[in-house]
């Protein structure tokens, strides 16, 4: 979180990655080529967003957008 003096217009960061990662732990990683790979398989036998998102220990938004940008969704 942003700690500090702000004034109108800064943006003010609302979460911390660090805390985020505690939770899942590749939030916000770059994914690779593998990671694309494997996602397209695993969505392709079913598994649904959430159990991705365990899978790949990312946020379940995270999931539908890589889907969304590989064209899968």
């Amino acid at each position: 979180a942003f700690i500090g003096k702000t004034k109108p217009g800064d943006f003010v960061k609302t979460y911390s990655v660090d805390n985020i990662r505690k939770i899942y732990a590749k939030a916000y990683e770059k994914w690779t080529e593998k990671d694309d790979l494997l996602l397209k398989t695993e969505f392709g036998t079913g598994k649904n967003a959430r159990e991705l998102a365990v899978s790949f220990k990312r946020k379940v938004g995270a999931i539908h957008s890589r889907l969304k940008k590989l064209n899968l969704q």
